[in-house]
């Protein structure tokens, strides 16, 4: 999870806007992080 939100900062910083197709394809690939 904290992974997660750290990339999710970065890409924050990168983009002015939030990005939540980016979120999903996290998921994806972690989907044990979820669980």
């Amino acid at each position: 999870m904290i992974e997660k939100m750290q990339g999710s900062r970065m890409d924050e910083q990168r983009c002015s806007f939030p990005p939540p197709l980016k979120t999903e394809e996290d998921y994806i690939p972690y989907p044990s992080v979820h669980e």
